[in-house]
């Protein structure tokens, strides 16, 4: 039961959330993926090109509608300025210990007709963490993870400049696979289609440190989302 496992870690999602796919590519499902992640006790979706579909307006209201924490950190308006509706980073308390959860997003489509993403900019991901990480320094954090929207190539070189960050998720079409940096950071590779790692439920071990399970969302995958979310209830959620 989704309700017994939740408490145990913390759950994030690392975005794609939204169906690419012609006969799933609908509002309805849309909403329905954020709700049912918002009963699932998510606490963080990273922003990918997948869910700015319906434009930010949609990702922003339909987010808070479910009380569903977005985060990107490296999302900007134009100005270099963060969006109110978008975490930069978001710190979460887990037994006693502060996780920080950053995003990273891939480049933005060059052209776009949907509503307000014209006035969104990719900033660098290596300025953005470099800022962000910078205003962690004293917020007292035991443990830092990065959801990222970029292939574990892109992600393991990113996270390599950062001996801050101890773990990632990448996006990748490559057999899952855990990467580790030589400073021992772990970079979690998606698996085909991102099923294996796109979402995950961070654990606390016994000694201290963090784990990783894989919790692929197989219920965003059924045809009939209003049954999903009905059976979700009835386990207890």
């Amino acid at each position: 039961m989704l309700k017994a496992s939740i408490p145990q870690g913390i759950y994030l999602d690392n975005g794609g959330l939204f169906s690419q796919r012609p006969q799933r590519r609908t509002k309805k499902n849309a909403e329905t993926g954020i709700e049912i992640l918002a009963a699932m006790h998510c606490k963080a979706l990273n922003i990918g090109i997948e869910e700015l579909e319906y434009g930010p307006s949609f990702l922003h209201q339909t987010a808070r509608k479910y009380g569903l924490p977005l985060v990107s950190t490296n999302l900007r308006h134009k100005d270099g300025t963060s969006p109110s509706w978008i975490n930069e980073s978001l710190i979460l308390p887990i037994h006693g210990n502060k996780i920080a959860v950053l995003g990273i997003i891939k480049p933005l489509p060059t052209a776009t007709a949907q509503p307000g993403l014209n006035d969104l900019v990719r900033q660098d991901p290596a300025k953005a963490l470099q800022k962000a990480l910078a205003k962690l320094d004293n917020k007292n954090i035991d443990f830092v993870i990065l959801l990222s929207r970029l292939n574990s190539t892109e992600t393991f070189a990113l996270v390599d400049q950062f001996p801050q960050i101890n773990m990632a998720i990448s996006r990748d079409t490559l057999q899952r696979k855990v990467l580790t940096t030589d400073s021992g950071q772990k970079i979690m590779r998606g698996g085909k289609n991102c099923s294996n790692f796109r979402s995950a439920l961070l654990r606390p071990l016994d000694d201290g440190s963090y784990a990783i399970t894989p919790q692929a969302t197989r219920s965003l995958r059924t045809d009939n989302h209003d049954k999903t979310i009905d059976r979700i209830i009835e386990q207890g959620m």
